[in-house]
């Protein structure tokens, strides 16, 4: 079996990747007999030095004849999502020097702070991975979850294909994420949220910064952009794709909530917020993402208010909610007085009832702040990392084109 290549970032999540790389995972390793390196993260974007240099040295072996250029790196993700997108933007970086990028393997461990590839992979509803006889006992009862991608690395079959989307900030090198790729609300809690990090390193410090950002208005303006099957739109009532008219590709805020994932319909254990990659998922290689609006002014109660953003917290609190109920937020529609049925599983048969929630899936985007003095809606977040649009600049985010045997899977 090929050496793997364990990743610990220390300061993930709540601080526990070490001892759990220590003591449950190189044990196993060891007694399996696999060689392995450890690579531990020393400060902020480390991971994306070690990804560079793990890039560098799969060339020099190739070059030297050691190991064939088709051959497979597996790394151990010791952390949470922005420990993988840390590694990965720094292997492309190395690609963008002229490296060939390869084929890789990441296991996810749920060592950060909301998993969200983790629990996707392996819901917390979702039957234990099944152990064989050389495994079973090595492996202990609670340790199952979090081992779920390790083991099914082990004991071998096919790794799913991790779609990548590219990120270009004006002149800036791409950004790469696997996750999600978002602005508006989500961006916002993000950026907020790491000033409660030391005090609050679990989720606590999400829920606050939601709290001062959940009326904010950000305007922008969006551009759609078409993949082969051009741009679709969920319809809430016949639970499929629309096909969205090309005039239809721009969409004018202010926003409330946008967010992008290729792989991701979970962004926690129960926060289904893009349910329809897994209950209407794309065909292999497609190379689209599904894109999750809310625009407050498409609210007839909002457009209607005096103070609108007060009267648009609420709504967003109740939408978003719904998110963890299975993803239900994505079934709403507005009634004709302006009313949404919260406690609908499947849309009210109203005619000329709109959707709440606004679920596109495309290529890609742009997003262009339209308001050159409102900081929040120049943030961007991918994987957890945060960037920030320059003045009269744009974020044009597209799936990354896939090539035969290169790119990244992941094992799940």
């Amino acid at each position: 079996m090929p050496r793997y290549h364990v990743l610990v970032n220390p300061v993930s999540g709540s601080g526990q990747a070490p001892d759990f790389i220590e003591h449950s995972v190189l044990p196993l390793l060891n007694s399996l007999d696999i060689d392995y390196d450890v690579h531990v993260t020393k400060g902020v974007n480390d991971a994306g030095r070690i990804g560079r240099e793990l890039l560098l040295e799969r060339e020099q072996r190739v070059s030297e004849g050691k190991v064939k250029r088709d051959d497979v790196t597996t790394v151990v993700v010791g952390g949470g999502d922005g420990t993988a997108h840390e590694f990965m933007e720094g292997v492309l970086e190395g690609v963008r020097g002229g490296a060939e990028l390869g084929r890789w393997e990441l296991v996810t461990l749920p060592l950060g702070t909301a998993n969200a590839l983790h629990s996707t992979l392996f819901p917390p509803d979702s039957v234990p991975v099944p152990l064989t006889a050389r495994l079973e006992p090595l492996i202990a009862p609670g340790n199952m979850h979090a081992l779920a991608s390790l083991i099914r690395a082990l004991e071998g079959g096919a790794p799913r294909s991790l779609p990548v989307t590219q990120t270009s900030i004006s002149n800036a090198d791409p950004i790469p994420s696997h996750i999600v790729l978002s602005t508006a609300l989500h961006a916002n809690i993000l950026a907020d949220s790491e000033a409660f990090r030391a005090e609050m390193p679990g989720i606590e410090r999400f829920k606050l910064a939601a709290a001062a950002n959940i009326s904010v208005f950000f305007p922008a303006r969006v551009q759609l952009f078409p993949s082969t099957t051009g741009v679709r739109m969920y319809d809430p009532r016949t639970k499929d794709w629309n096909t969205v008219p090309e005039e239809d590709y721009t969409l004018e805020g202010p926003f409330g909530y946008f967010l992008s994932t290729t792989t991701t319909p979970r962004l926690e254990p129960t926060f289904v917020v893009a349910p329809t990659l897994a209950r209407l998922p794309p065909a292999p290689h497609e190379g689209t993402m599904d894109i999750v609006v809310l625009r407050p002014m498409r609210d007839p109660k909002v457009r209607a208010a005096d103070d609108k953003a007060a009267a648009w917290a609420p709504r967003a609190k109740e939408v978003l909610g719904a998110a963890y109920d299975d993803g239900r937020h994505i079934a709403l529609v507005y009634g004709r007085n302006g009313c949404v049925d919260l406690s609908a599983r499947v849309p009210q048969h109203d005619e000329g009832g709109e959707p709440v929630v606004e679920v596109f899936r495309c290529a890609g985007f742009e997003w262009t702040p339209t308001d050159q003095s409102h900081k929040k809606s120049h943030t961007v977040c991918a994987d957890g990392s945060l960037y920030v649009i320059p003045l009269g600049g744009s974020a044009r985010a597209k799936v990354m084109e896939s090539h035969a045997g290169q790119g990244f899977w992941v094992w799940g």
